[in-house]
């Protein structure tokens, strides 16, 4: 028995420090942690129970109670480290409940029968042996073995626990625990090992990426299923100690040396990503990429591989690429291809001139209209492809946006970069006479176009685009179906147009505007017949403002109306003004000018009665507008008017600096007092008279506005 014993003690103690070695190598394997301390709690509970010397009087209650402790740990330890390591949850609240009562009840049990006691305890014992011998078996079929010791382990305890008294038992029975006991524990710690080794197959095994590890020789050491099927092997055990260079001829020992040193450098930024072209087993090529990363493994550096095939990745990459760089109606490349070809071309060759077009379809919103979009977008796809068919061999043609197009014309050293412009300017031109056919349509557009040439004119692509955008808007300008050169003169105006704009907008709310009276005579007698009102604009910043300057700025900014309706208002509240102070002046007649988009926008009546004055009721031909109301004369030398026709914005023809030509001039009558003269002179000066009128002589009235501010011309 001494000898059993020792041999006993020796098992626990050596293999119960080996799982707690384990555990403190891999400290998330609480299992092992579970395991050992429990085979160490049932060594120490033997240790007391065969002390050689009789313990004194006063320590037998602590001897019996460090027996009983050793005894119930060590059951509840190896149940816990069971299910730890199938995975299944931890409850220690129960199982200690347990314990303690189960040991409150041994320890008074063995003031009555220590022998009887000790039975119970070893019931206990064995019963967990064999509940965690179950566990284990019902977890994974490769742990059956295991759990088929631990079983056996336990009935061996239950047959000490019904012998009673251990000293009695026979030594075949004794040396049946000790090698069950000892199979038990390196069973355990097997299971610990490989549950470590398995760990990281485990981890990959259903990864769809590839993964291997290989040492600074390139042996593969582990792989997973993922990546012996990219390499066409049926088991990740086919790739299993070969070298990386049978599958990836790009990697040489050169490669793999300066591999290593990159990973042991702790400032390289993981994981070290390449792409390589490959082949697969069928022969086509398909590009590869590979992560890599330290993987350390008892304290040896290897390579921790990942191999991806990337083939979607790129086939979308590609798809989103042609989205950004090819306009998906025309084919043609989109804007952001522009723009990137023309940085590009000034960085390869940034003193080679060239020509920039800037193209517009007109009226092209009239085939979107009265066709239909579709056609709209079958028109722009047959004038891109008659515009590709003009295009020399490298020239690089865009849609811009919309019906817009822009072209790049490069040109050699020496040649004249405006010539070459023009002359393709004509070409298209030339080209765009013909008809196209859209879906039994015959239909005619024309191109409006800008040019400007770098690297005279700029030398920014950004710019160059701006400067081309500004010089076809002024081909629409002067008429449509023209090229018109860029020049600074246009830059300039347009940036006169939107200064005015925002001054325009701050004159309106801070009265800086007036009307001047111009006076009309009769050429036969000189008596002043009526005056015609005339705004004026001085501006704080700008000083005095022409109208042929801010009236074309304010009719394509929308400000003609607020502003005609104050010269109205102020027209109107003059002329009663003038009549209510000078009785002799109650048949003189003013006559203002408006614009078309005013009366399109109606109100000029109301405008009229709100300001106190006469009604707008005689429109006569003052403008030179195709919209111009005319009045015919009466056989009584009258007026009547004629029947009005509604103006609209589409009636504006010409370009921005002719749109204050394009006014109506409506009188300001008031019906003759009785006993007025019918004809003759309305007013004459003559000694004693009231004085002249206010503007007489092109008189000057300041007044600021009553309901928003006005332009007129």
């Amino acid at each position: 028995m001494d000898h059993f014993l020792s041999a006993s003690l020796l098992t626990d103690a050596l293999l119960g420090l080996a799982l707690l070695l384990l555990w403190r190598v891999q400290p998330d394997n609480r299992s092992a942690l579970y395991w050992g301390l429990g085979q160490l709690s049932l060594g120490g509970t033997t240790l007391l129970h065969f002390l050689p010397v009789s313990v004194p009087a006063q320590y037998a209650l602590l001897h019996q109670l460090g027996q009983l402790l050793g005894l119930l740990c060590g059951s509840l330890l190896y149940v816990q480290g069971s299910l730890a390591f199938i995975g299944r949850p931890l409850h220690w609240r129960g199982p200690l409940l347990f314990t303690l009562v189960a040991g409150m009840g041994l320890l008074v049990g063995m003031e009555y029968s220590p022998t009887l006691a000790g039975g119970v305890g070893l019931l206990l014992l064995g019963g967990s042996l064999l509940w965690s011998g179950w566990l284990l078996m019902s977890g994974n079929h490769s742990y059956r073995l295991v759990g088929l010791l631990l079983a056996l382990r336990g009935l061996l305890n239950l047959a000490f626990a019904l012998a009673l008294d251990l000293a009695q038992t026979p030594p075949l029975l004794h040396l049946l625990a000790f090698l069950a006991k000892a199979a038990c524990l390196l069973g355990l710690i097997y299971l610990v090992l490989v549950e470590a080794r398995q760990r990281f197959p485990n981890a990959v095994r259903f990864l769809a990426d590839g993964i291997w590890i290989h040492d600074e020789q390139g042996r593969i050491l582990q792989a997973n299923p993922a990546c012996a099927k990219l390499f066409g092997h049926p088991l990740p055990s086919a790739l299993e100690g070969r070298t990386v260079q049978d599958f990836l001829p790009f990697v040489d020992e050169v490669s793999l040396s300066k591999l290593f040193v990159l990973l042991q450098q702790e400032e390289s930024a993981f994981p070290l990503t390449y792409e390589h072209q490959l082949k697969d087993p069928s022969g086509l090529s398909f590009p590869l990429q590979v992560k890599l990363s330290p993987y350390w493994q008892g304290g040896r550096l290897l390579a921790l591989a990942q191999l991806k095939d990337i083939s979607a990745r790129k086939r979308q990459q590609a798809l989103l690429e042609r989205a950004a760089n090819v306009d998906e109606v025309t084919g043609l490349a989109s804007r952001h291809a522009l723009t990137r070809h023309l940085h590009a071309w000034l960085q390869e060759e940034p003193d080679r001139p060239f020509a920039l077009l800037f193209l517009d379809l007109d009226h092209f919103k009239r085939v979107n209209d009265t066709l239909g979009h579709l056609l709209g977008d079958l028109l722009l796809q047959v004038s891109g492809r008659r515009l590709q068919q003009l295009m020399p061999g490298e020239a690089f043609l865009a849609r811009f946006g919309g019906d817009e197009f822009v072209i790049r014309l490069p040109v050699a050293a020496g040649e004249s970069a405006q010539a070459a412009g023009l002359a393709l300017g004509q070409q298209i031109t030339e080209a765009f006479r013909q008809p196209f056919e859209l879906d039994t349509q015959h239909v005619v557009v024309t191109l409006s176009m800008g040019l400007v040439c770098y690297p005279e004119q700029a030398r920014d692509p950004a710019i160059l685009l701006r400067h081309a955008d500004t010089a076809m808007y002024a081909a629409k300008r002067a008429g449509r179906n023209q090229l018109c050169l860029f020049d600074v003169c246009l830059e300039q105006a347009v940036q006169d147009s939107l200064l005015l704009d925002g001054a325009l907008r701050q004159a309106l709310a801070g009265q800086e505007f007036s009307l001047v009276y111009q006076p009309i005579l009769l050429a036969e007698a000189g008596a002043l017949c009526k005056v015609e009102a005339l705004i004026r604009w001085h501006s704080p910043s700008l000083g005095w403002v022409a109208p042929d300057r801010f009236i074309p700025v304010a009719e394509e900014s929308g400000l003609i109306v607020p502003l005609g309706q104050w010269v109205l208002q102020e027209a109107c509240r003059q002329l009663a003004q003038w009549r209510q102070d000078y009785p002799a002046a109650c048949g003189l007649r003013m006559s203002v000018n408006v614009a078309a988009w005013q009366l399109a926008a109606g109100g000029c009546r109301f405008c009229c009665r709100r300001a106190g004055g006469p009604e707008c009721q005689r429109p006569v031909a003052g403008g030179t507008g195709a919209g111009a109301d005319r009045t015919y004369p009466d056989r009584r030398g009258s007026h009547h008017r004629a029947q009005p026709r509604r103006l609209t914005p589409a009636g504006r023809q010409g370009g921005a600096g002719r749109f204050w030509h394009r006014l109506l001039l409506l009188e300001l009558p008031e019906p003759h007092p009785p006993g007025y003269p019918q004809d003759g002179p309305l007013l004459h000066r003559r000694a004693g008279d009231q004085p002249p009128l206010p503007g007489s002589g092109a008189a000057h009235h300041r007044h600021g506005p009553q309901s928003g501010v006005a332009a007129g011309g």
